[in-house]
């Protein structure tokens, strides 16, 4: 008899959470398992994605809703009255017959499975970020309740591990890490799509949400700094966000607006990864950094603040020490150093592409098989 999994999540967003979502599913063996896909809010770019055998479910349909109040009054039903019914909505939209509930991200999907009036099913709880630096300590000590009520907790990097157990130090629960899954061979077919963009001045790249905690500014400063250097370079930022607008008008600003390039949200930022001659992340903190590990795939050239998730993934690789988050000077000379010195860059490729075989799906999935069973 299949066993019946369910998997709660946010959306189907741009995030790197997500897109392991979507390769998970795309791997689970459908001849043991039912599985259905629960998401908070109906809304994404990865729908396209999704596994045809995956049963897709939501609580909040995708509306637009116009008006200031209006859509205060809709946030405030979402996420400040319908908590509290949890239990209820989950029993409706849920029930009682799945054996394995999997809560694949930090916040309402954790607290929603946490709900579940199931006491037969095994709940599972991924956590994708040091907690430590993400939430308030305040908030953190109210999950507690709530981690006490999973099986298991997986970590997808043992700095969030280390977090984690900082933080619930008496939660006796079962805490593993299990890295995320990289898809080697579609990553490396993908990066050779055409793309329409000049790489004809030595460029870098970052990838990820427009979000305060990204950095993106850091990296247009550090942008900035080089070209007065007298290094000419483009810079292109992939993702959308929140903080758009801001980074829009630091470029203004600055007056590297012709030299920075926000192409958004792609599908496939693959292409434009393997071209770029380095590729840069300035987060202040990163669970299990997807991006580095997808660069890494491609033999890139990499630097990154010393932010947790990307620190487990290159602290064996860099020329020089990881750069302190926030370290606007560190960083500039961290990138400079690496357009101007050719031996620095091809170094740095040829370790991307030794660190590139520690990652081995079969065994990610045969951990993930093992926790569901």
């Amino acid at each position: 008899m299949k066993k019946n999994i369910v998997f709660v999540n946010n959306t189907l967003g741009e995030g790197g959470a997500e897109k392991v979502l979507i390769d998970i599913l795309n791997r689970l063996d459908y001849e043991k398992y039912n599985v259905t896909l629960f998401l908070l809010e109906n809304k994404g770019v990865r729908f396209e994605n999704l596994n045809k055998n995956v049963k897709l479910k939501y609580l909040y349909p995708n509306i637009e809703i116009k008006g200031y109040i209006s859509s205060r009054i809709w946030n405030i039903l979402k996420y400040r009255i319908m908590k509290y019914f949890y239990w209820l909505v989950h029993f409706i939209c849920i029930g009682m017959k799945n054996d394995v509930e999997i809560a694949f991200i930090e916040g309402e999907p954790t607290r929603f499975v946490s709900q579940s009036l199931n006491k037969r099913s095994r709940k599972i709880a991924w956590v994708h970020t040091d907690l430590k630096k993400r939430r308030p300590q305040e908030i953190n000590e109210l999950y507690k309740n709530i981690y006490e009520r999973f099986d298991e907790i997986v970590c997808v990097s043992n700095s969030s591990k280390r977090a984690f157990n900082n933080i619930y130090k008496d939660l006796n629960k079962n805490v593993q890490v299990i890295y995320n899954l990289i898809e080697i061979d579609e990553i490396k077919n993908l990066s050779n799509e055409p793309i329409k963009f000049n790489f004809n001045k030595p460029t870098i790249i970052s990838v990820g949400r427009l979000t305060k905690i990204k950095r993106m500014d850091l990296i247009i400063r550090a942008h900035k700094n080089i070209i007065d250097k007298g290094i000419e370079h483009d810079l292109i930022i992939l993702g959308i966000g929140e903080e758009y607008d801001n980074l829009v008008s630091l470029t203004e600003k600055l007056n590297v607006k012709e030299s920075v390039h926000f192409l958004g949200y792609k599908k496939n930022p693959y292409p434009y990864i393997k071209k770029a001659d380095l590729f840069v992340m300035a987060s202040e903190f990163e669970g299990f950094s997807l991006v580095i590990a997808e660069s890494i795939v491609l033999g890139k050239a990499i630097v990154s603040t010393d932010n947790g998730g990307a620190t487990e993934l290159l602290g064996d690789m860099l020329y020089s020490e990881l750069v302190d988050v926030n370290d606007l000077n560190a960083l500039t000379k961290a990138i400079y150093e690496v357009l101007i010195n050719t031996k620095i860059k091809c170094d740095l490729e040829l370790k991307s592409k030794e660190k590139a075989k520690v990652f081995d799906n079969v065994n990610v999935m045969q951990s993930i098989h093992n926790i569901i069973s």
